[in-house]
């Protein structure tokens, strides 16, 4: 199944074009949002300090939870977006989309009122810690805000994918959020405090945000279609009972992401906080390419599960498991080799790399080599309960992980239970549910991708260690070398493990991407 070669077909051709469409758009917004990261963390360091650094991280981990509030409406009426307009029923997914936007109205004020009134009555900085910040109240108070004037936004820009453009919702998202890491930072370097760069990013979530989605939206003609409605009794049945196993998928995500951040302000040193962060920022960014890359995969398999054609879902899995074993190992053995070198440079010498934090991440990310797609498909058919069930299993896990495993070892622990926390429940679970699913033999085509994954790897850290006896990896010179080494030999490597069929699909689309870009 592994080798199975893509037809030449039309049909063929139109998916080769959107993957390549969804995944450079996906590739692209990776790569603005990753030097836009990399280069905040400098900024507000050197603006603020250490300490105060850690208390923003700590404030915008909690503001960031507020995504609950979500509650799942937009993972269970997205899905029903998406399927609809894929079977060419219209009304279905106009439907769906507008009795969102009803819903979301009264959830929005509702939540946005909660919050005010929480921030009035409460010290939440204070309970979470955050005691020596001045303007802590506030600071959250807006941070709070633009988490909860964003949370329609993802149902609407659902509109995009819906209608087979993928790449426009993915680079919309990435103006924002790049938007947003820029407005902050830049508040900082100019002289402003927490209370600032927050009321920056406030503002850029408005303009940007909501702004560039909606002139968007108008420009294709599917503005007059976001018309709040009520749903009705049926309706709202349903959606009490999808939309919360579709909350679970949300609150994982955000458990893993914020609750590390929370669990070491209260249990740990400012520093842990910091080098958990960064570190996470830094080699993080292995498992969320990967994650980006699989979204327009799974869309496709959607799709083609949606239309009845099974065999044809399982044969792209299959194909894929290779090319991604190959894009993690390159990503994980370039984060590692270069990642002295590139923290130095990076914070200035304020904070190091640190191995056992860096290495529990990565080997994370490797271990998930296979369930990438896999999880992405489950999140975007109508499969919510076994995804839910894992992601259960998630919230559960990293809550007594991390108060056992922080105390112990601060940024390493909560590296160490993020990676089990993701790792050990999804991946079996993922790949039995998804070999269940579109009723294909997942064993050979797993076997050869983490073989892909560990000689890849492998190959990288014996040519960052040649390299490292010319010249050493911890100079400019030297990293220099090894990083246009590596980004050399990445897109060969990648392609080897391709499919004949994708192979002679990219030989024919080369020539004319070479005369785009040169």
């Amino acid at each position: 199944m592994s080798g199975t070669s893509c037809p030449q077909s039309h049909d063929q051709a139109g998916l080769l074009r959107r993957l390549a469409a969804g995944i450079g758009a996906q590739g692209a917004a990776q790569g603005a949002l990753i030097l836009s990261t990399l280069l905040s963390v400098p900024a507000f360091l050197a603006a603020w300090g250490g300490d105060v650094f850690a208390d923003w991280l700590v404030l915008s981990a909690a503001a960031g939870l507020l995504t609950l509030a979500d509650l799942g409406v937009c993972g269970y009426l997205g899905n029903m977006l998406r399927a609809a307009w894929a079977r060419g029923d219209e009304a279905a997914g106009r439907r769906a989309l507008q009795i969102g936007l009803g819903v979301y109205i009264v959830l929005c004020a509702a939540v946005a009122a909660a919050v005010a009134t929480a921030s009035m009555l409460v010290d939440v900085p204070a309970l979470l810690g955050v005691v020596r910040l001045d303007g802590a109240r506030a600071t959250f108070l807006m941070l709070a805000l633009t988490t909860v004037i964003l949370l329609p936004r993802s149902l609407i820009a659902t509109v995009h994918s819906a209608r087979g453009r993928f790449h426009r919702e993915v680079l919309l998202l990435m103006l924002s959020q790049v938007g947003q890491v820029t407005a902050g930072a830049v508040a900082a370097l100019a002289g402003g405090g927490p209370e600032v760069a927050a009321a920056a990013q406030l503002a850029t979530a408005v303009f940007l945000g909501w702004g560039a989605l909606l002139r968007d939206l108008r420009r294709h003609g599917d503005l007059s279609a976001l018309r709040p409605r009520a749903p009705d009794g049926r309706e709202m049945r349903r959606l009490a009972v999808k939309a919360p196993l579709y909350a679970m998928q949300v609150g994982a995500t955000m458990a893993l992401v914020h609750l590390p951040i929370l669990l070491l302000g209260r249990l740990a040193p400012a520093g842990a906080v910091v080098t958990f962060a960064t570190t996470r920022t830094f080699v993080g960014l292995v498992r969320q390419t990967m994650r980006q890359a699989a979204t327009p995969l799974g869309l496709e398999m959607a799709r083609m599960h949606a239309a009845g054609n099974r065999a044809a879902a399982g044969r792209l899995y299959a194909a894929s498991m290779a090319p991604a074993g190959c894009i993690v190992a390159l990503l994980a053995g370039g984060a590692w080799s270069a990642g002295p070198a590139a923290f130095a440079l990076w914070t200035h010498g304020t904070t190091a790399f640190d191995p056992l934090t860096a290495g529990a991440m990565l080997a994370g990310a490797l271990v998930q080599v296979p369930a990438y797609g896999a999880g992405a498909l489950l999140r975007l058919v109508d499969r919510p309960g076994t995804v839910a069930a894992v992601h259960g299993v998630e919230i559960l896990a990293i809550l007594l992980l991390g108060l056992l495993l922080i105390p112990m070892a601060g940024a390493a622990g909560a590296a160490l239970t993020v990676a089990l926390t993701e790792a050990i429940p999804a991946t079996p679970w993922y790949l039995h549910s998804t070999g269940r699913l579109l009723g294909c033999r997942m064993l050979q085509p797993v076997l050869r991708a983490y073989a892909v994954a560990a000689t890849v790897f492998l190959l990288v850290l014996l040519t960052a260690a040649a390299i490292g006896r010319l010249v050493s990896l911890n100079t400019v010179p030297g990293l220099g070398f090894f990083m246009l080494l590596w980004i050399a030999a990445a897109p060969p490597a990648v392609i080897a493990t391709l499919s004949a069929g994708q192979r002679s699909w990219v030989r024919q689309q080369l020539p004319g991407f070479l005369r785009r870009t040169g």
